[in-house]
This record gives structure tokens, sequence and C-alpha cells, in this order.
């Protein structure tokens, strides 16, 4: 199939071509426009490609097609606003070996095929480390739990509801010896 350019019946102009379609703007910006107005410009900054509203105060939103808004980056506030299940992965299950990160935000992720899942923070090896543990559920089931070392040297193991979490700190339980460092829950927002 040629390469086509034009306007249909209805005012619409339509391109196509019978391979891929490419728009190379030597002065690194396409810009979308509505009555003159720029909206929206897409911009090469070197190594980095930026998506970005033209007009002050206009957010940029990701919708479905049915209309709804799934997420917005809102330019008054600077903020990422997501109004839908977050799904990381898709059905992803932490196991016991993915707490052992130096991550500060760790995610314990239950599906409904995996039932329970408890995802177990490994010994703090040093102080102070913080940890922020937040229970997600891929397919709005499943229970997402964590387990830790406390200070007398036992497990503690906390069911999270979806979307909420705890807050922990390794701190030196054994002071004036050898270091001996626990995790102390700092925070429990489940």
């Amino acid at each position: 199939m040629a390469s086509k350019f034009g306007d249909d019946a209805g005012g619409d102009t339509h391109v196509s071509g019978s391979a891929d379609i490419v728009l190379d703007a030597e002065g690194g910006d396409l810009y979308f426009s509505d009555g003159g107005v720029k909206l929206l410009q897409i911009h090469n900054n070197s190594s980095d490609v930026y998506i970005q509203p033209v007009v002050s105060g206009k957010d940029l939103q990701f919708g479905t097609a049915g209309g709804d808004v799934v997420a917005t980056i809102d330019s008054g506030t600077d903020s990422l606003g997501i109004f839908r299940k977050l799904i990381l992965g898709g059905d992803a299950i932490m196991s016991s070996d993915d707490l052992t990160s130096e991550n500060v935000v760790n995610l314990v992720v239950s599906s409904t095929a995996a039932g329970t899942v408890t995802g177990t923070l490994g010994t703090a090896t040093s102080g102070p480390q913080l940890k922020i543990i937040i229970g997600l559920s891929a397919d709005g089931g499943g229970t997402p739990r964590v387990a830790y070392t406390n200070a007398a040297g036992g497990t503690t193991t906390k069911t999270l509801t979806v979307g909420t979490g705890i807050i922990l700190l390794s701190m030196d339980v054994n002071p004036g010896g050898s270091p001996v460092y626990r995790w102390m829950l700092l925070g429990d927002v489940s």
C-alpha cells in the first residue's frame, strides 16, 4: 500500500503508510495543538525524552477506552495520582528472599492464586536502617504478611491489609557489647 495523506468527508486528516510513519523534527520538539494553542510537547533533551503539558496548570491524564481517568500527573502539585488498582508485575509474588534488599520501601505482593504470601525480612546488619513494608494484592485477593526478627530475638509475623503496612527501624539491642541489630516496630498502619 502506498503512503497517503488527505482529508476525509468529515474534515479529519489521515496519514497512512505501508510501513512505519516517522515524524522527524530537527528542532527536537513535537507539539499537539488545538486552535493554534500548543497543549502537549514531546521534547528531546539529549539522553531523555519528556512528555509534558505546555499550557500552565494543565495536567497530563491517562484514561481507559471508556473515558475513565486512571492516572493523573498534576502540574499544580507536582504529584502522580493513581485512581485504579496498581498492579506491579501482574501476579508477581514476593518470596522470603525478596525483602533482604537494601531498599527502604519493600512490597509484599499476594495474588488470588497464591493465597497467603509471607515475605521474611532479613536480619538487620547495621543501624539505624529504616524499612517501610507495604502489602499489595495483585488480583484483589490473597493475604500479604511480613515476618521479622524482633528485639527479643523471636519472630513477629504481621498480616497486612491490602494497601497498608508497617515501618521498622533496626536498633542495637546489646549496647555496650558486640552490636546485635534487631527490627523495632515504629509504626503500624494496617
